[in-house]
């Protein structure tokens, strides 16, 4: 008898979601849908990410600055900006540290905007992999790839029955 009673107690097996009671399936995706967005916080957010410091506009910048050194006349018009904002902005940017003009190398009437070591510190840091390794640093390796294995297979399970993210 005793050892039916341990088999009651052991853990059952991972079974579909669509055999558990509904009652219980609806609490449970309550319970995730409250958990996610602080789960993405977590993972996707970082208090000095610059997505977190910068307005849109100024992160646009950064970025186009981050892919090539430029001019602020080449910033405007990638940019859509009139020549003055784009001043504007660049100033705010190198207030703040993250971005420097220099000087043109054939021109030195010309002013090269390009990421400062600040800037470029900041925008390294911040890497998604890098904010996904700190939200999950309290987890062990296996705890991290179960988690990863559960997101994929839930993932997968809604492709296959061509069920998509909006």
């Amino acid at each position: 008898m005793a050892s039916e009673i341990n088999n009651e107690n052991k853990p059952k097996p991972y079974s579909s979601g669509a055999s558990m009671n509904p009652e219980s399936r609806e609490e449970v995706v309550k319970e995730i849908q409250g958990i996610l967005p602080m789960f993405s916080k977590l993972v996707l957010n970082d208090p000095d990410d610059p997505a977190e410091i910068l307005s849109p506009g100024q992160l646009r910048l950064v970025r186009f600055v981050m892919a090539q050194n430029c001019t602020i006349t080449e910033i405007a018009r990638a940019l859509k900006m009139t020549v003055s904002a784009a001043t504007q902005a660049v100033n705010r940017l190198e207030d703040l540290g993250i971005l420097e003009k220099v000087v043109g190398i054939g021109d030195r009437r010309r002013r090269h905007v390009r990421l400062s070591k600040c800037g470029r510190e900041m925008m390294r840091a911040t890497s998604p992999s890098k904010q996904a390794a700190l939200a999950l640093a309290g987890l062990r390796e296996d705890e991290i790839r179960q988690l990863s294995n559960l997101i994929r297979k839930t993932v997968d399970g809604n492709e296959s029955s061509g069920r998509r993210p909006a």
